[in-house]
Formats: C-alpha cells, structure tokens, sequence
C-alpha cells in the first residue's frame, strides 16, 4: 500500500493509484506523454468531422428527401456542410489552445 503523498489521484483504488505512480516515475507506457503530443492537423480533424456529420445527418437527410422536393435538397446538404466546417473549427481551436497552455 502506498502512502497518500506518493498517489496522484486520492480517490482511485489503490491498484489504480500504484499504476498511475509507477507509470509517472517510469515514463513511456505505450503512449507519447501529454507534453509531447501533437495535435491533428486541420485536414484529418476535417475530414473526422465531416464523416461524423454527414453519418450522423444521413437519417435526416433520407426522411428529408422523402418528404420534400428536389428543389431543398442542395439547402439540406449545406446545412451538414455548415455543420462539418463548424465542428472542424472548433475541434481544431480548443486544439490549438490546449496546445498553448502546454507551451506555457
């Protein structure tokens, strides 16, 4: 049993808190530490987003076809559109300030 001083986390089980201060003292654990991560770059957090969105509005959009005419379909499509941009924005920007609070 480890002593409190010694456990990062005061509430995790003391198998948890003993791994967790094992993998701080002894560094790599198969996973690039919080330090030296990158963040993704705009492209692949585009392209993330715009798979997510348009997965994820497909339902709509089938209903949406049935129901209406042809002629709003472009407006359905650049709605998902709007939606993929603002999500890739935002995903890339708390990113990118995650990434400046490390640096500071």
């Amino acid at each position: 049993m480890t002593n409190d001083s010694s456990r990062l986390n005061p509430y995790a089980p003391v198998e948890v808190a003993e791994a967790e201060v094992d993998d701080a003292r002894h560094g790599f654990n198969g996973d690039l530490p919080a330090e030296i991560r990158q963040p993704l770059p705009l492209w692949r957090i585009a392209i993330r987003w715009t798979f997510v969105c348009f997965l994820s509005a497909m339902p709509s959009f089938l209903l949406g076809m049935a129901a209406t005419n042809s002629q709003q379909i472009p407006a359905m499509v650049v709605g998902i559109a709007i939606f993929c941009v603002l999500y890739t924005w935002l995903d890339w920007r708390t990113a990118v300030m995650r990434g400046d609070a490390k640096s500071r």
